[in-house]
């Protein structure tokens, strides 16, 4: 979701399969948990209903707890606080990001999820992230050998430009020395040039990556 609006970019489901890898990388285990999710502030939402044909996908990491950094919730460029007021909301890591700002709620069954929103709906200085965890998988290796036949996402489709089997993988290890301060950064301001530089890195990513998860 981004502010509730269609977002072309970045899909949970690419944030959740590159950060498992990382924290992999990092020895942190973690699992992708598919289900949905709605944020709430009083009794305006934004998320997946019951009925929604759409889902959501996070992990459950060891040590972490629920880890999600793909929502964008503040309130849409141009947009009115009647539809949405919008929420400081960075990620989840554990807890809401930034501390203080909000909380959130695992769910796991349909009618405690409906019931949890219609119980948050009536506290209107509140800001809540409610989860209904419907199932659980494991990162596998088909994930980094064959990440668009598991992500399908709008990102997955534009990088097909690139013609390179191996640009989920190297994006792994790309963002891995970010976070251990390896290497120059390639920057993010602008999508095609990050995306560019990912690109460029030696071929073998898939294998490096798969000797890293899976030794």
């Amino acid at each position: 979701m981004n502010r509730g609006l269609p977002d072309p970019g970045w899909s949970c489901r690419d944030h959740a399969l590159l950060t498992a890898g990382i924290l992999g990388i990092e020895g942190i285990q973690s699992r992708f948990i598919y289900g949905r999710t709605m944020f709430l502030r009083g009794f305006r939402g934004i998320g997946q209903e019951l009925t929604a044909e759409s889902d959501h996908r996070w992990l459950e990491a060891d040590s972490l707890g629920l880890v999600d950094l793909s929502p964008q919730v503040r309130r849409p460029r141009g947009g009115s606080p009647a539809t949405w007021p919008g929420v400081d909301f960075e990620a989840l890591i554990g807890e809401w990001l930034p501390v203080g700002s909000g909380t959130h709620e695992v769910c796991f069954s349909g009618e405690e999820y409906a019931r949890k929103v219609a119980e948050w709906s009536h506290r209107p200085d509140e800001s809540v992230a409610l989860y209904y965890q419907e199932r659980v998988s494991g990162l596998s290796p088909q994930h980094i050998s064959s990440p668009n036949e598991v992500i399908d996402s709008p990102l997955g489709v534009w990088l097909e430009r690139f013609n390179d089997p191996e640009l989920y993988a190297k994006a792994i290890l790309h963002f891995s020395d970010r976070f251990n301060d390896r290497g120059a950064s390639a920057g993010i301001a602008n999508k095609a040039v990050l995306w560019r530089n990912i690109a460029s890195r030696s071929a073998g990513a898939v294998d490096q990556v798969l000797g890293l998860l899976f030794p």
